[in-house]
């Protein structure tokens, strides 16, 4: 965690005066100007505090610690003007949300006092946000493991289709990756919610009946309202609740919305779940790509144009053969992050997982709990 600390001024005696009071308590640096402040702040930044002059030509104080605010939100902002009239102050305050407002000159001690808070507040920022991005990242993985323990297939699924979409260029995600990710990830685990028999009639690729159509149509809406309720997750939530909507208005959820109206990552989510979906029937890439430009209005033409233009879309590229050597083993030698090769069944026939699924820490533990009971079949297949 950084404690470095930036000092913004025009006036060059001002900055050696500051930095020979301080520069044996802080680790400080300076920038004679906004110009250079910003140019420090993008290329040696994060600082955990940043002290600003407000008059400065150019660019004034409350416009570079704006900018600073939308730049590094966390680091703390200190306002240092000789102009400290009541205006100023609530200029400062509303627009750069300053920490503190220092009039010069300013005390030693005071300036002291208000670096040492603002590093403190700094710290106790930082470590909030790497509590929470730990205590979501714990939640999502949680989420993740208990979709590969109920519903294997799905799982098996929903890796392929965040794959897909990390394999899609970045310049087109247009937006967060991370979120997109996630919800590639999360976008089945509504899944866990229903009978096993409408699952694998749904990984069958059989058609279903009105019922279980309608079951299977819950999935997104399932989905959003389990993640919606966890911080920082609301639109991987949303993105899931609109991942089945087709282009043209069509599929859950009800309420009317098509075109550009469809959240943007959900639309790319749609095109890569669907390509995973026809792949898992038996079609290559390419077939199921040109089986889902056949399907009038359910996917952005945008998307789909520059998915066809990728390589392994090309009707004259030749796709890249891997050299695959097929394991037989017991269960004692099967570790998290094999791939099965085969599905692995029980003695008494129960199917616990399919071919193709990459073995998870619980998928394993789940697997090794059958063998003590029941008996697993031996050799299982993995590929190595």
């Amino acid at each position: 965690m950084t404690k470095k600390i930036l000092l913004v001024d025009d006036d060059s005696e001002v900055l050696a005066s500051l930095r020979f009071q301080l520069g044996n308590r802080f680790e400080v640096e300076t920038a004679k100007g906004a110009e250079y402040g910003i140019k420090a702040v993008l290329t040696t930044g994060p600082y955990a505090v940043v002290v600003s002059d407000l008059r400065m030509p150019h660019v004034d104080g409350v416009r570079f610690l704006t900018w600073l605010e939308s730049q590094s939100p966390n680091t703390v902002r200190v306002l240092h003007t000789a102009y400290a009239d009541l205006q100023v102050s609530i200029t400062a305050i509303n627009e750069g949300h300053i920490f503190r407002l220092l009039t010069k000159p300013c005390a030693t001690k005071d300036m002291i006092k208000a670096l040492q808070d603002g590093l403190r507040q700094y710290e106790l920022v930082e470590s909030e946000k790497t509590l929470l991005e730990e205590t979501l990242s714990g939640s999502v993985n949680l989420l993740i493991e208990l979709l590969a323990i109920a519903s294997p297939v799905s799982f098996g699924r929903a890796e392929k289709t965040r794959d897909y979409v990390k394999s899609f260029p970045a310049s087109e995600k247009n937006g967060d990756e991370w979120e997109l990710g996630v919800a590639a990830m999360l976008s089945r685990i509504g899944a866990v919610t229903m009978p096993d028999t409408v699952i694998e009639k749904i990984n069958a690729g059989k058609d279903l009946s009105s019922v279980e159509q309608s079951m299977y149509g819950r999935i997104p809406q399932i989905g959003h309202d389990l993640l919606t309720n966890i911080p920082r997750l609301q639109n991987v939530a949303n993105i899931i609740l609109h991942h089945q909507k087709r282009f043209d208005g069509g599929e859950p959820p009800k309420h009317p919305v098509s075109g550009d109206k469809i959240p943007y990552a959900s639309r790319v989510l749609k095109v890569f779940s669907d390509m995973v979906d026809l792949e898992s029937s038996g079609l290559s890439r390419a077939d199921a790509f040109a089986g889902m430009s056949s399907r009038t209005g359910w996917y952005d033409p945008d998307i789909m144009r520059k998915l066809g233009e990728l390589p392994e879309l090309q009707h004259d590229a030749v796709p890249e053969r891997k050299v695959q050597r097929i394991i037989q083993c017991s269960v004692s030698d099967l570790r998290p992050g094999l791939v099965l090769h085969s599905a692995v069944m029980t003695i008494k026939g129960l199917r616990l997982l399919n071919a193709g699924v990459a073995i998870s820490p619980p998928m394993l533990e789940k697997i090794r709990n059958h063998a003590e009971l029941t008996g697993v079949k031996e050799p299982i297949e993995v590929v190595w």
